[in-house]
């Protein structure tokens, strides 16, 4: 009939239901187990570099372009090379024909490169435990 128990706050060994209402009078919840870390959102890929940046896919040519403009003269005729990116036929000086991510040289519009939990940002890693907190219990 009786099962007595100690009580962790003031040291009464008794039944819990006749121990002195001095130190047990409130009634307390708690957890039988430990909290453990998780991660409430989803994971996400995103890219991490801010931004995009251009680029030309081709190399640089020549093509011939004639120097000068003297009509009438009769002799033979004077070309200069002039250079040009053989992916758009733009000025090399040209910032770029394809926008692209710096953080994995991918053309813009592909799928992420970094798998990330939308809930705080971090990175999704054995390493990463989570960023926030709950029972296993309840």
């Amino acid at each position: 009939v009786f099962c007595n128990s100690k009580c962790v706050d003031c040291g009464v060994v008794s039944d819990p239901r006749l121990l002195p209402l001095a130190c047990h009078v409130l009634k307390e919840v708690v957890h039988p187990q430990a909290n453990i870390p998780f991660h409430r959102g989803e994971t996400s890929l995103i890219h991490p570099a801010p931004g995009v940046a251009n680029r030309h896919t081709g190399p640089v040519a020549y093509k011939k372009e004639r120097a000068g403009r003297k009509f009438g003269k009769i002799g033979k005729r004077k070309y200069k090379p002039v250079p040009y990116m053989t992916c758009c036929d733009a000025d090399p000086t040209h910032p770029g024909c394809q926008v692209y991510h710096p953080c994995c040289q991918q053309p813009q519009g592909v799928q992420g490169c970094k798998s990330v939990f939308s809930c705080c940002g971090s990175e999704v890693s054995a390493g990463n435990p989570g960023c926030a907190r709950r029972f296993p219990c309840c």
